[in-house]
């Protein structure tokens, strides 16, 4: 994705608006518009710039130097592939049968079947290898099945796929959705509602006293789609279930993809600019360090020089031998000096 603009385009854009706003415009990080404009000779804002600005005070404005007033260009590259699908309305209904069940939705369906309730009294995947990550009760598991078993088969219609249960950053098991080589996380829960009992009479205001709690079940199910950095939800309202709207879940799960494709061409750009940035320091350190040997050989070259002309006053006439040293030191220092 190129976006192109005169040298002097940019030079005014960067004197009336601020750089993270052009970055944001462009699609780029502040730290490539900076190298941008370095690059092409185009004067930045000091510091404190914009707030002498807000205050009303007057600034002065560094001219930009007569140059060719070249076309720059500003990037960010798109990952190959084919683009995200956009958010559409799109008519879908939930059948109010399980019909010709993903191979998935069958194999949770059979695990949560016989497994026992956990202390919240929701019926729990645990990781295993081919099961969906449905966490409810067990009068809304077969509601859970057809929702997801529906969002499965609308996500491979668009060429997408599955994988259930990895582990998330956080070490939870999720289900993993893939759509042009973009993954999010998605999980589908019940609100169980918590409530607090009584504490119990014989036991003493100033005694130790841990609360206990029971557990209701309330069928709200929860769709949640994402990764850590970026996630939507999805839930039963007062009025309208999942169901009713499944068209909107869609919806959101595409529009889940769109961010976390988002968050990835970001990643990527953060990254290139911090490798660019550490090849920067690294040639500065190079370079720096040829500086600084060749400033010590150039002067220990000419210290070498001082030291052979008065070596040569002290001692003339000189003998053959001390000829020929002289000749072995002169040419020493001439290798030593990286001017020569």
């Amino acid at each position: 994705m190129t976006e192109g603009l005169k040298r002097r385009e940019l030079y005014e854009k960067v004197w009336t608006t601020p750089l993270t706003a052009i970055a944001k415009e462009f699609g780029i990080t502040v730290f490539q518009l900076r190298k941008t404009c370095d690059e092409h000779n185009i004067p930045r804002p000091h510091n404190g710039y914009w707030s002498q600005i807000a205050f009303g005070k007057q600034v002065d404005k560094i001219p930009l130097s007569d140059q060719d007033d070249e076309e720059i260009k500003l990037f960010r590259e798109r990952f190959e592939g084919d683009e995200i699908p956009s958010q559409t309305e799109i008519s879908i209904a939930v059948p109010v049968v399980l019909e010709k069940p993903h191979k998935l939705t069958t194999s949770t369906q059979r695990h949560l079947n016989r497994t026992k309730p956990c202390w919240n009294g929701k019926l729990l995947p645990d990781g295993q290898a081919d099961c969906l990550q449905i966490e409810v009760t067990k009068p809304q598991l077969d509601r859970a099945l057809r929702l997801f078993d529906s969002l499965i088969k609308q996500l491979e219609l668009k060429g997408g796929s599955a994988t259930p249960c990895k582990l998330d950053f956080f070490k939870k098991p999720v289900t993993i959705f893939n759509l042009n080589e973009i993954e999010i996380d998605v999980t589908l829960t019940e609100w169980v509602r918590r409530t607090t009992l009584p504490r119990p009479s014989n036991i003493k205001p100033d005694d130790y006293y841990r609360d206990e709690f029971e557990y209701h079940p309330t069928g709200q199910l929860t769709f949640e789609f994402g990764t850590r950095e970026v996630g939507m939800k999805c839930r039963d309202g007062v009025k309208k279930n999942i169901e009713t709207s499944f068209n909107s879940v869609v919806a959101k799960m595409l529009a889940a993809f769109d961010k976390e494709h988002a968050e990835r061409l970001e990643r990527e750009c953060w990254d290139r600019d911090w490798a660019q940035a550490a090849e920067d320091r690294f040639l500065h350190q190079k370079r720096r360090d040829a500086l600084l040997k060749d400033m010590a050989d150039w002067k220990q070259a000419q210290e070498i020089r001082h030291y052979l002309n008065a070596y040569r006053a002290k001692l003339e006439p000189l003998d053959e031998e001390q000829i020929e040293w002289l000749k072995w030191a002169e040419k020493f220092a001439d290798d030593l000096d990286p001017l020569k």
